[in-house]
């Protein structure tokens, strides 16, 4: 399981100074519900693409809880779950203003873009509720435009659709299914990122 939470620094400081190692436990398991039971289990690797220093390597804390024992990641919310690419960077991109250090990640994001697009009419309900105003027809530079002024950037509408719908942008959000107490899983964390597919990431 997972939980996206907001840093208090950028992605070049959490990387530059382990600030991983600062990340705490939420109060409760996500999971089971049960109060002080997340107790710290490591850390597991991705890659997140950085203005100007090509691909950094993130290490994600995990904990996992002492009742239920399902393990419990926290990721950064400047990173997408299995996107490569910063959530800022794809940001800029889908509201067409990519600065040009960016500018080799653009057949990548442009795959990103179609996704989405396909994506969008399997949540357009989830995506009324939250923005009213978006328009009729089911497009995507006009349904981004509105999404952002209604929610704010990609991180803050990942969190909104995660963390009350259980989906993102791109697809339902794999990392978020609850277990059961009589059938619980331990779930290894994977890194999948490779040169080749580069549109692919640990969650």
């Amino acid at each position: 399981m997972q939980i996206i939470r907001p840093m208090p620094v950028s992605l070049e400081v959490y990387a530059d100074t382990d600030y991983q190692r600062q990340v705490e436990a939420s109060a409760e398991c996500p999971n089971c519900g049960v109060r002080d039971s997340l107790e710290p289990l490591g850390y597991y690797s991705r890659g997140i693409t950085s203005t100007g220093r090509d691909v950094l390597r993130i290490l994600i804390r995990r904990f996992r809880c002492t009742t239920c024992f399902r393990t419990v990641s926290v990721l950064p919310s400047f990173a997408h779950p299995y996107r490569l690419v910063a959530s800022a960077t794809v940001s800029q991109f889908f509201s067409g203003t990519i600065a040009a250090v960016n500018a080799r990640w653009v057949p990548l994001l442009a795959q990103y873009e179609i996704r989405v697009g396909r994506w969008l009419p399997s949540i357009r309900g989830i995506l009324r509720s939250l923005v009213p105003v978006l328009p009729q027809a089911v497009t995507f530079h006009g349904w981004w435009t509105s999404l952002r002024g209604g929610l704010g950037e990609l991180d803050r509408i990942t969190q909104t659709l995660v963390g009350r719908f259980q989906v993102t942008l791109f697809g339902r959000y794999r990392c978020h299914a609850l277990l059961r107490p009589h059938n619980l899983v331990i779930r290894k964390e994977f890194d999948g990122w490779n040169a080749q597919g580069a549109n692919e990431t640990g969650p």
